[in-house]
């Protein structure tokens, strides 16, 4: 995109410029040396194999259309194939309207239609669904061919459904997609954040959504254990999330429900405040001067980007004494793998959860901590993106 934008900038300003998407080109380059069958996924997603003699026509034509009299404009793309609305396999660019012109005997409104149909299959299938086993298996089945849709991959449900976020390659637009699949579908509204942990296989989040499937959805299953109540009337069983299965099941008298209607009603009958508030901890007044500038400074966040130049910044300052990095998830495999520097008398660390109560401090030296600390530097977050990244 910032190659596009400067051929359409110079564009503006009377030169000739064209940015060329040219795509796979068989026999050179990474596709070549890598090996993740990249030439699999390039079949799947509906693109031709230019040859080298191809390219040379591409850059020929790029240079006709880069000409300011030329209808191309700034951008030039090639290497995708005519597909139909029937294709078995629908590439995830098929609904982008900027490839509208690959499409070939388009109905209007069949996208549509196909989404309507796939929730109605599913919800068919649950309805059909006599235990609790039947409706784990369906939902299973179901989101695994799911994933196979958005990955882009043929992986069998078993090796797809053992696998964690991180090792699928999940970024934050793909869970998102994942959760929207769950609430519309199932009714179950997985957090994004669940689906996007390190620790979290894709078939606890089936495990999950099962657990959390309002009854309505599933009429036939009569043996299905009944949930027991909190002190404040809201309904609860074992399973984590199972409030929301309250909260969708108030909001789908029925299957049919259309799905954007589940959606606002869920929001809506969400306590927000309940949410939001904050988690009481205890409160200790600091019986010492804090020092200034800082002499100890407490970190989270290490593991990522930003956090590795944070902690650089801090060991040049000759003032700072002791980096103290808490909440660091696999600390033992991080420091065998080189990704963060080993500890020393300025750098020490604490294997911990940013979801734990002190960070997962030690309960014996959370208050010494506290106590030598001066300043506190915030920079972690509950996310796989830079894993999925790095990996």
């Amino acid at each position: 995109m910032g190659m596009i934008g400067v051929a359409a900038n110079r564009r503006k300003r009377g030169l000739n410029s064209i940015a060329v998407n040219v795509g796979a080109i068989i026999g050179v380059g990474y596709i070549t040396q890598s090996d993740r069958q990249l030439d699999q996924t390039v079949a799947k997603m509906a693109m031709m194999h230019p040859s080298d003699d191809d390219f040379h026509h591409i850059f020929a034509e790029a240079i006709e259309g880069g000409y300011l009299d030329s209808t191309v404009g700034a951008e030039l793309s090639t290497g995708l194939v005519e597909i139909s609305p029937e294709s078995v396999n629908i590439p995830k660019w098929y609904s982008d309207p900027n490839s509208v012109r690959f499409i070939v005997h388009q109905v209007a409104g069949s996208s549509d239609k196909k989404g309507r149909d796939n929730a109605a299959s599913v919800q068919e299938r649950l309805q059909n669904c006599r235990t609790e086993q039947e409706v784990l298996q369906t939902i299973r089945e179901t989101f695994a061919a799911q994933l196979r849709k958005i990955l882009q991959t043929d992986l069998a449900d078993d090796e797809m459904l053992a696998m964690r976020g991180y090792e699928l390659g999940l970024d934050s637009l793909i869970s998102v997609d994942i959760r929207s699949w769950f609430l519309k579908h199932i009714l179950a509204n997985i957090p994004v954040l669940k689906i996007m942990a390190d620790d979290v296989q894709m078939k606890s989040l089936a495990q999950l959504a099962a657990e959390s499937i309002p009854n309505s959805l599933i009429p036939g299953v009569r043996s299905r254990s009944a949930p027991t109540h909190n002190s404040d009337g809201t309904r609860q069983s074992s399973a984590v999330g199972s409030r929301l299965e309250t909260q969708a099941t108030s909001v789908a008298a029925t299957p049919s429900t259309p799905a954007s209607s589940v959606d606002d009603a869920t929001y809506e009958s969400v306590d927000w405040k309940a949410e939001t508030a904050p988690e009481d901890v205890e409160s200790k007044k600091l019986d010492r001067r804090v020092n200034e500038p800082p002499k100890v400074v407490m970190l989270t966040g290490i593991s990522g980007l930003l956090g590795h130049h944070l902690h650089n910044h801090l060991l040049e300052q000759q003032s700072i004494e002791t980096v103290i990095c808490v909440a660091v998830q696999r600390l033992l495999e991080r420091l065998e793998r080189g990704e963060i520097p080993q500890a020393s008398q300025r750098i020490v660390y604490y294997e911990g959860d940013l979801r734990e109560r002190y960070l997962g401090l030690p309960e014996t030296e959370k208050d010494n901590i506290f106590d030598e600390v001066d300043a506190i530097i915030h920079n972690g977050s509950e996310t796989s993106i830079s894993s999925s990244i790095r990996r």
